[in-house]
């Protein structure tokens, strides 16, 4: 099995990127910017003022691509670690409330059925947002 990474550590590479990457290519879209809009510049010619606009408007569009990549992917890590949150809840409950310390005995009393029900619906909901074209479950 491949080694897994957990939210925090994904969380903290992100943050790392935002660093390294983002704030980095921001400072430098901010620097440009100045340049770009400074009446005072002294351009060899329209070529080479026509050249860094160019360079600038790349530039800029690439910082907004990254700004937006690590901001969804924060929004992913706290998704993902939501479900987890979520799902863990679930299976505690299977275990306490419904399980004979982890074995799941052939007869459930009707207790045991309805809540197994809500952990199958919880598990829906959580999913339906995937599009995953599951049916609902029936109660």
């Amino acid at each position: 099995m491949e080694e897994l990474v957990n939210n925090y550590e994904f969380a903290k590479i992100l943050d790392e990127f935002e660093q390294k990457e983002v704030h980095f290519l921001s400072t430098k879209v901010d620097e440009a910017f100045v340049i770009m809009n400074d009446p005072n510049y002294k351009w060899k010619d329209d070529e080479q003022k026509l050249a860094a606009k160019a360079r600038y408007d790349a530039m800029e569009h690439r910082y907004k691509f990254l700004r937006e990549f690590h901001t969804k992917g924060m929004k992913l890590v706290k998704q993902h670690e939501g479900m987890i949150d979520r799902l863990s809840g679930l299976y505690q409950m299977w275990y306490n409330q419904i399980s004979n310390n982890g074995r799941q005995e052939a007869e459930l009393m009707s207790e045991q059925a309805k809540i197994l029900g809500e952990i199958f619906e919880q598990i829906y909901f959580i999913l339906e947002p995937l599009k995953l074209n599951f049916k609902p479950p029936i109660k």
